[in-house]
């Protein structure tokens, strides 16, 4: 089931509060340099654990974007871009992690996974509301994540404040808190039903006011403590959101995924903000809510490594490259080379498809060879600015990376392919 949120994109203005634990971003760098992001943003998603080193260096370093939006991020990385190495896999395994933009839009873009059915009062978070269950610190009633916004709308900020990690209240007060939080909050009255997706021991909640005009991002750990929070503004794209493809495509793999990025706004699709991958999408294997079963720092612990990845129809074969080393799961990634080895297909209509991030030597195709919906062009990895074992997948109205402008993708079926969604392929 779809649980759409409107059309929008992220923080660009107004006041946001940025709380940020374990992300994930798709390609890393900046949208200064374009519209489309043709000079320091690559246009092709990183794994899962972007950005984050082995051990977790963890810091607390603020900023603000260029439109005044505040951000205060947990695990700064030397380049300036926020991660965190939180969200232990099943086996010490870190969680979804990613660096921000410089513009500040760094977001919560973590960890994803299924779609929940919780909701508050039939599907609302509404003003004067809300129950308190649990035990929290001093007595006071443990908030579960389902009753994040009915808290904050409530305005019960010292609850919320007592959850939150400890690099969290030393990066804000609960009183900048507070203040942020009411001035944001002060003309919602209510908040749609939240989309809920859960990986790698993390679950992310998304609300939208009715309007749809502001969102609210929070993300709890196995514990119920908060690692981060986040509201911001958005706005939209209509123009490009209603320009489909003509062509209809199949899904790129074989069996269930997730997809992980994905869908018309950036708190579902961080890609969103930039128009060269707007409409992309970063796919990935799970099971159980895990994404690896194993040693993490081992690429053939992902269910995602090694699985075969599709033509989504036919065209030919106009970009094919095959010789780029796959990264180590969590380690460093190949900016240099931000789509590793990739396959780029002509579908005609001035459409190109683009698979990346595939396994080094398993290219199975040439440049200008024909190939058909279905067809096997080679093998999931973990190659260029990828942190874990993904397919990045987009279609285009170019063949160029860096200078075509996304597409939004019509799927056989009319398929809808929304973060948090579980998609099933060609056997």
């Amino acid at each position: 089931m779809r649980v759409k949120r409107g059309k929008t994109a992220a923080m660009r203005l107004g006041i946001a509060i940025v709380l940020l634990t374990a992300t994930l971003t798709a390609c890393g760098g900046n949208a200064e340099n374009g519209s489309n992001g043709s000079e320091g943003r690559e246009p092709v998603g990183s794994g899962v654990n972007e950005g984050a080193d082995k051990n977790g260096g963890s810091g607390v370093s603020e900023g603000a974007d260029k439109n005044g939006g505040s951000e205060v991020s947990e695990g700064a990385d030397k380049n300036g871009g926020s991660e965190m190495n939180e969200g232990a896999g099943k086996n010490g395994g870190s969680g979804v992690n990613e660096g921000a933009d410089k513009n500040g839009g760094s977001g919560v873009k973590e960890g994803t996974g299924r779609k929940g059915e919780s909701e508050m009062e039939a599907g609302t978070g509404k003003k004067g509301g809300g129950k308190k269950q649990g035990d929290g610190a001093g007595g006071t009633a443990l908030v579960k994540p389902e009753e994040t916004a009915q808290v904050m709308l409530n305005g019960e900020y010292a609850r919320l404040y007592e959850q939150f990690s400890q690099e969290l209240q030393q990066a804000v007060t609960l009183a900048d808190f507070k203040g942020m939080g009411e001035f944001f909050l002060q003309d919602i009255e209510a908040f749609q039903s939240p989309t809920v997706l859960s990986l790698n021991g993390m679950e992310r909640y998304v609300w939208m006011n009715k309007e749809e005009t502001k969102s609210l991002i929070a993300s709890y750990d196995q514990e119920g403590t908060i690692i981060g929070i986040q509201i911001q503004p958005v706005t939209s794209y209509p123009e490009s959101d209603a320009a489909k493809t003509k062509l209809s495509y199949g899904l790129p793999f074989k069996g269930e995924w997730l997809v992980f990025w994905g869908g018309d706004n950036e708190m579902h699709n961080y890609h969103y903000a930039i128009e060269g991958q707007r409409y992309a999408y970063d796919l990935i294997m799970a099971k159980d809510e895990y994404s690896f079963n194993g040693d993490p720092a081992l690429n053939e612990s992902y269910y995602a490594f090694g699985q075969a990845m599709l033509a989504p129809g036919d065209g030919k074969v106009v970009i094919a490259v095959n010789d780029i080393a796959d990264n180590e799961p969590v380690g460093t990634m190949n900016s240099s080379q931000p789509a590793g080895n990739y396959v780029v297909i002509d579908h005609g209509n001035g459409e190109f498809s683009y698979l990346a991030h595939l396994q080094q030597g398993s290219v199975k195709v040439k440049k200008g060879e024909r190939v058909k919906k279905g067809q096997e062009i080679g093998l999931c990895g973990n190659s260029g600015n990828s942190s874990e074992p993904h397919l990045h997948f987009q279609v285009s109205d170019g063949p160029d990376l860096f200078t075509s402008k996304a597409i939004s993708v019509t799927f056989d079926g009319d398929v809808e392919m929304i973060q948090g969604d579980y998609r099933k392929g060609g056997e």
